[in-house]
């Protein structure tokens, strides 16, 4: 998962950073954190990235677009209410304007680290109970996924293998139980060591499945006719 800072002060960036990694030291969270110096470099960047959450800076330079015209173009223009947003400034000026963008929260400068932290467990939390984003330990780290980013589950022997947009991982867990965990309305068994991502299916039939990556995936006897009547409801017919 990518967390991304937005803020033209370079000394704020690097606080951030640091408690950032703090906090994935002391909460055993894996997370890659990108940061930027200006509103319109963020915005080009994520066009190529998925960011989870982005810690916005409200104020710029003049001649700059401000945190507030990026929050409004995600939010009204390109309907993004996926990115959860954090609104950090010195003044208190701003919180009637902000309520609009329905950001995570408000930090005001300078940041204490118990702020910070409260404000990621919320996020944490949150994104947890509203099942968007998949969390799996290994050697009691927590990595992170956004339900976006994952392609499919395949198990093998006692281990379980992610593959997502940014590579592969495997931890241990077994696929009956993981299935519990995922939200139904994306993720569907095909197969005794499949759970795919039913958003990147791009043509199916009874006996198989084509990602958008181009990988082909069995769906096996057991699963065939739920699979089938899933997607039929999802996209309104066979595909093949």
């Amino acid at each position: 998962m990518k967390i991304a800072i937005c803020d033209d002060n370079k000394t704020f960036v690097e606080f951030l950073e640091k408690n950032l990694h703090k906090y994935q030291i002391e909460e055993n969270y894996d997370f890659e954190i990108d940061s930027y110096f200006a509103v319109e470099d963020l915005y080009r960047a994520m066009e190529e990235n998925s960011y989870k959450l982005i810690f916005l800076d409200i104020e710029f330079p003049e001649k700059s677009n401000n945190g507030l015209d990026l929050a409004k173009k995600l939010r009204y223009f390109e309907k993004n209410f996926n990115t959860e947003i954090i609104f950090v400034s010195g003044s208190e000026a701003y919180f009637r304007d902000l309520v609009s963008f329905q950001p995570l929260g408000f930090l005001e400068k300078p940041v204490v680290y118990e702020k910070l932290k409260d404000i990621l467990d919320l996020f944490f939390l949150k994104s947890k109970l509203n099942k968007n984003i998949f969390t799996y330990k290994k050697n009691s780290t927590s990595f992170v996924l956004g339900y976006e980013d994952i392609l499919y589950f395949v198990s093998s022997n006692r281990k379980v293998e992610v593959r997502s947009l940014e590579g592969r991982d495997d931890f241990y867990e077994r696929l009956d139980q993981l299935e519990k965990t995922l939200n139904p309305k994306i993720f569907l068994r095909v197969h005794k060591s499949y759970i795919v991502n039913t958003n990147y299916i791009k043509n199916y039939s009874a006996t198989s499945l084509v990602l958008s990556n181009g990988e082909s995936i069995p769906v096996s006897a057991t699963y065939a006719e739920d699979f089938i009547l899933f997607l039929e409801r999802k996209f309104g017919g066979a595909n093949v």
